[in-house]
């Protein structure tokens, strides 16, 4: 992935890119196994850009926190990370009637919008409830009207 493109993920999810969360972001998507905090240690070491245990482990915790990465724990209960695969769905639900959507920026927005209101919804499935008085019944603009099966 370019770095224009992680540029953008980060400052999507609601955090700077900073030149930590950038090199772990890179080293990440370079690669599609998982990698232990040790392991990523190593090789940002070996490429000559080597960051401090505290730096890794916090950018980590911060870009798991936004949504970008997925923590495993593993059956010694060692923690490996790797790339969030994609958005989990959203439910959007009006007067009832449901749609699912899965789409990433969707999901980052309202990820930060729930952090400013102090909940957590990173990497969980929710309900987005949507309610408007500019709605008909069926969630039809005012002044049109529902569709019909003529067949």
């Amino acid at each position: 992935m370019e770095e224009h493109q992680l540029i953008h993920k980060l400052r999507d999810a609601g955090l700077r890119p900073t030149i930590a969360r950038l090199l772990l972001l890179k080293t990440l998507y370079e690669s599609p196994d998982s990698h232990y905090v040790e392991t990523l240690y190593r090789k940002l070491g070996r490429r000559g850009t080597p960051l401090g245990m505290s730096a890794i482990y916090r950018s980590l915790r911060d870009m798991q926190r936004a949504g970008l990465l997925v923590a495993v724990r593993d059956a010694s209960h060692s923690v490996h990370y790797r790339p969030q695969p994609g958005a989990p769905p959203i439910s959007i639900v009006c007067h009832g009637q449901a749609v699912t959507v899965s789409n990433p920026e969707i999901y980052t927005r309202i990820l930060s919008a729930a952090a400013q209101a102090g909940l957590d919804l990173t990497g969980r499935e929710f309900d987005l409830h949507v309610r408007s008085h500019w709605l008909n019944a069926d969630c039809t603009p005012p002044g049109t009207k529902p569709e019909t099966n003529t067949a």
